[in-house]
Formats: structure tokens, C-alpha cells, sequence
């Protein structure tokens, strides 16, 4: 019940952000995520190597991921749409 009710929250809060860009050039979100929502990585999982200058990509667990070379960021903050 707890995770529903939190994840009803971040809806809104989203939905308010995604009206919110079409108001002004810029904005500030900050979202206090209680711990139950909490998420952890392990950093073995990711690799990031900006001397590479493949654009392939990485399985994890079953989900497959961009590699974290340049040319894959610089094509995410071309494409990215959202802030968070």
C-alpha cells in the first residue's frame, strides 16, 4: 500500500513538472524520496569508459543498456527531454 500511495505521489509530481515546461526555460525539482521507495545499484553493473568511442550496448540482469561511451551521452543530452 505504501509503494502505491508513493508511486501515485511521484505521478503527480511528474505531471506537474511535464506542465510545468511548457511555462518557462527553466526549472528546479527537488523530490524527497521517503526510504521505502529508496533504490540501490551496484556500481559493478555499470561501466563508464568516455575514451571509448563505441555506440553498442550492455546487458544486465536481462535489460539491455546504451554503453556509457561520449558518443551515447552526447546523443542522450541531445535526445533527453526531462529533468529529473
Amino acid at each position: 500500500m505504501r509503494k502505491l500511495i508513493g508511486t501515485l505521489v511521484l505521478s503527480a509530481l511528474f505531471s506537474g513538472l511535464a506542465l510545468a515546461q511548457s511555462n518557462s526555460a527553466g526549472h528546479t525539482v527537488t523530490v524527497k524520496v521517503p526510504p521505502v521507495l529508496a533504490l540501490s545499484l551496484n556500481a559493478t553493473d555499470f561501466l563508464f569508459d568516455f575514451t571509448a568511442s563505441g555506440t553498442g550496448s550492455l546487458t544486465v540482469g536481462g535489460d539491455t543498456y546504451p554503453l556509457a561511451t561520449e558518443p551515447n551521452y552526447l546523443t542522450f543530452l541531445d535526445t533527453a527531454t526531462t529533468q529529473l
